[in-house]
Protein backbone atom coordinates (compact mmCIF):
# COMPACT_ATOMS: atom_id res chain seq x y z
CA UNK A 1 0.00 0.00 0.00
CA UNK A 2 2.89 2.70 0.90
CA UNK A 3 4.67 1.90 -2.22
CA UNK A 4 1.93 1.84 -4.58
CA UNK A 5 0.83 5.46 -2.91
CA UNK A 6 4.89 6.41 -3.79
CA UNK A 7 4.70 4.95 -6.93
CA UNK A 8 7.23 2.51 -6.69
CA UNK A 9 4.83 -0.80 -6.46
CA UNK A 10 7.18 -3.08 -8.41
CA UNK A 11 10.08 -2.11 -6.27
CA UNK A 12 11.24 -4.12 -3.13
CA UNK A 13 12.94 -3.38 0.02
CA UNK A 14 14.73 -5.07 2.89
CA UNK A 15 13.63 -4.37 6.54
CA UNK A 16 15.88 -5.65 9.87
CA UNK A 17 14.31 -4.68 13.25
CA UNK A 18 18.03 -4.52 15.07
CA UNK A 19 18.79 -3.82 18.98
CA UNK A 20 20.12 -0.50 19.61
CA UNK A 21 23.77 -1.98 19.69
CA UNK A 22 23.59 -3.49 16.37
CA UNK A 23 21.90 0.21 14.91
CA UNK A 24 25.08 1.79 16.33
CA UNK A 25 27.41 -0.44 15.01
CA UNK A 26 25.90 0.29 11.46
CA UNK A 27 25.73 4.13 11.89
CA UNK A 28 29.32 3.85 12.96
CA UNK A 29 30.12 1.63 10.24
CA UNK A 30 28.68 3.12 7.27
CA UNK A 31 27.70 7.05 8.22
CA UNK A 32 30.78 7.48 10.47
CA UNK A 33 28.66 8.59 13.73
CA UNK A 34 29.18 6.66 17.26
CA UNK A 35 25.52 6.55 18.34
CA UNK A 36 22.51 5.22 18.72
CA UNK A 37 19.44 6.32 16.07
CA UNK A 38 16.39 5.17 15.41
CA UNK A 39 16.20 4.24 11.65
CA UNK A 40 18.59 4.57 9.46
CA UNK A 41 18.16 4.07 5.48
CA UNK A 42 20.40 2.15 2.81
CA UNK A 43 19.66 3.08 -0.81
CA UNK A 44 20.34 0.65 -3.26
CA UNK A 45 22.95 1.86 -6.27
CA UNK A 46 21.06 -0.46 -8.85
CA UNK A 47 17.85 1.17 -7.95
CA UNK A 48 19.29 4.71 -8.25
CA UNK A 49 21.17 3.75 -11.15
CA UNK A 50 18.39 2.05 -13.68
CA UNK A 51 19.53 4.24 -16.47
CA UNK A 52 23.21 3.19 -18.40
CA UNK A 53 25.67 5.59 -16.31
CA UNK A 54 27.18 8.25 -17.16
CA UNK A 55 29.99 6.91 -18.99
CA UNK A 56 27.38 5.64 -21.65
CA UNK A 57 28.46 2.10 -21.33
CA UNK A 58 25.04 -0.65 -20.77
CA UNK A 59 23.61 -1.20 -17.11
CA UNK A 60 24.44 -5.54 -16.63
CA UNK A 61 22.03 -5.32 -13.58
CA UNK A 62 19.51 -7.74 -13.50
CA UNK A 63 15.64 -6.64 -13.18
CA UNK A 64 15.70 -7.89 -9.78
CA UNK A 65 18.33 -5.84 -8.37
CA UNK A 66 16.98 -2.56 -10.29
CA UNK A 67 13.73 -3.07 -8.51
CA UNK A 68 15.62 -2.86 -5.28
CA UNK A 69 15.07 0.52 -3.64
CA UNK A 70 17.20 -0.48 -1.18
CA UNK A 71 17.18 -1.60 2.79
CA UNK A 72 15.66 0.06 6.48
CA UNK A 73 17.48 -0.81 9.83
CA UNK A 74 14.88 -0.25 12.96
CA UNK A 75 16.24 -0.12 16.67
CA UNK A 76 13.37 -1.98 18.21
CA UNK A 77 14.60 -0.54 21.45
CA UNK A 78 14.23 3.19 19.92
CA UNK A 79 10.68 2.16 18.63
CA UNK A 80 9.41 0.99 22.28
CA UNK A 81 10.87 4.05 23.42
CA UNK A 82 9.75 6.12 21.17
CA UNK A 83 5.60 4.24 21.82
CA UNK A 84 5.41 4.57 25.18
CA UNK A 85 6.40 8.30 24.51
CA UNK A 86 3.87 8.81 22.05
CA UNK A 87 1.62 6.27 23.89
CA UNK A 88 0.76 4.72 21.08
CA UNK A 89 1.20 1.01 19.99
CA UNK A 90 4.88 -0.68 18.86
CA UNK A 91 3.19 -1.61 15.74
CA UNK A 92 2.32 2.36 14.76
CA UNK A 93 6.17 3.53 16.15
CA UNK A 94 7.36 0.60 13.56
CA UNK A 95 5.59 1.75 11.05
CA UNK A 96 6.45 5.73 11.43
CA UNK A 97 9.80 4.36 11.41
CA UNK A 98 9.67 2.41 8.43
CA UNK A 99 7.91 5.62 6.23
CA UNK A 100 10.40 7.88 7.24
CA UNK A 101 13.57 5.26 6.11
CA UNK A 102 11.17 4.58 3.54
CA UNK A 103 11.08 8.67 2.45
CA UNK A 104 14.94 8.48 2.78
CA UNK A 105 15.51 5.50 0.71
CA UNK A 106 13.22 8.04 -2.35
CA UNK A 107 15.39 11.00 -1.72
CA UNK A 108 13.73 12.79 0.75
CA UNK A 109 15.66 14.63 3.28
CA UNK A 110 15.22 16.60 6.57
CA UNK A 111 17.33 18.96 8.22
CA UNK A 112 16.26 22.59 6.35
CA UNK A 113 12.99 24.28 6.89
CA UNK A 114 11.65 23.25 3.74
CA UNK A 115 12.93 19.66 4.36
CA UNK A 116 11.54 19.15 7.50
CA UNK A 117 7.80 20.00 6.35
CA UNK A 118 8.21 17.65 3.56
CA UNK A 119 9.19 14.76 5.47
CA UNK A 120 6.32 15.76 8.30
CA UNK A 121 3.68 16.01 5.74
CA UNK A 122 4.59 12.55 3.61
CA UNK A 123 4.75 10.81 6.66
CA UNK A 124 1.37 11.97 8.33
CA UNK A 125 -0.08 11.40 4.91
CA UNK A 126 0.63 7.87 5.10
CA UNK A 127 0.65 7.02 8.26
CA UNK A 128 -3.03 8.64 7.93
CA UNK A 129 -3.11 5.62 4.55
CA UNK A 130 -2.44 3.16 7.09
CA UNK A 131 -4.43 3.85 10.10
CA UNK A 132 -6.61 6.78 9.54
CA UNK A 133 -6.59 9.53 12.14
CA UNK A 134 -6.14 7.37 15.02
CA UNK A 135 -2.15 7.13 14.56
Amino acid sequence: MLLDDLGVSRKSIDVALVGNRSIRLLNRKYLEIDKVTDVLSFPSAPFLADAPNRLGSENNQTNQEKSHIGDIAISIDEAQQQAKEDNVSLEVAIDRLLIHGLLHLLGFEHGTIRGDAQMRQNESRLLDLLYGNSS
